[in-house]
């Protein structure tokens, strides 16, 4: 599931509801419950990504500052399918919104999804911080927007500490506490 590669040089999402669609049309299979139920029936038994180190604390002292968060994906789920998953994983955390690639198509490290974003929020992307773990789609995409991307580098030791990756300034940490702890003392 997942990337179809496109002219522009941005891949796409195939969406899990529209792969589920396919599945249970063309076999006859019948359901009684929402297609965002069954992309969450799905998620709980094909994915273990919760929750990241440190993401608790982060969320804490972004809460603590006044800072909305958001979630920005790569992912086949719907953002209402993501929205139960981040809640599941996190049921502290007070997700303004989510925005996924099965939702608007492209995926990161295109422009789509981070300037729908930061429009949903009503700030400019100027105005956004990212939190990611990849280069490519989280650094290339926030920074391309004018956003100041965090990254969780697993090789990476001492603390938050600036970075350039292929001319973008990002920010290194080897988990999200070592953020929180900056946003604290903000």
């Amino acid at each position: 599931m997942g990337y179809l590669n496109t002219p522009c040089g941005y891949a796409v999402d195939v969406t899990l509801s529209s792969l589920l669609r396919n599945v249970f049309m063309r076999t006859g299979l019948r359901y009684s419950i929402s297609m965002r139920e069954c992309e969450n029936i799905f998620d709980d038994h094909n994915s273990d990504r919760w929750p990241v180190k440190g993401i608790e604390a982060l969320l804490s002292a972004l809460y603590a500052q006044g800072i909305p968060t958001a979630v920005i994906s790569n992912t086949v789920f719907s953002s209402e399918g993501m929205a139960v998953a981040v809640k599941k994983g996190l049921p502290e955390s007070c997700m303004e919104f989510v925005v996924t690639s099965a939702d608007l198509l492209f995926c990161k490290p295109g422009p789509d999804m981070f300037e729908a974003a930061a429009k949903k929020a009503g700030v400019a992307p100027s105005e956004c911080w990212y939190c990611g773990n990849d280069h490519v789609p989280d650094v290339e995409g926030a920074a391309g927007v004018g956003m100041l991307p965090f990254i969780i580098e697993k090789k990476h030791t001492g603390g938050l500490a600036p970075k350039t990756w292929k001319g973008h300034t990002y920010y290194a940490v080897s988990d999200w506490s070592e953020l929180a702890e900056a946003v604290t003392n903000l």
